[in-house]
């Protein structure tokens, strides 16, 4: 799958979204500009690697909500 990695100066913040049909580009700022793509198995995958890009932290998925049962 391909994700998209956008970038707004008018919020100063990026927007990563899988691309194709029915991705969130509706809701980015008039001024996103598209800045890279990254192919990738999994969300986890993808974050992983745009962390790698932005020179960020490891990337950390967060831990599923996980209810003991009795």
């Amino acid at each position: 799958m391909t994700y998209e990695l956008w970038h707004s100066a008018i919020d100063g913040c990026y927007t990563f979204i899988p691309s194709g049909p029915g991705n969130s580009r509706a809701a980015l700022e008039p001024d996103a500009l598209l800045i890279w793509t990254v192919e990738a198995e999994n969300w986890e995958e993808a974050q992983t690697k745009k962390h790698h890009y932005l020179g960020w932290e490891p990337y950390i998925p967060m831990e599923e909500d996980v209810t003991d049962a009795p």
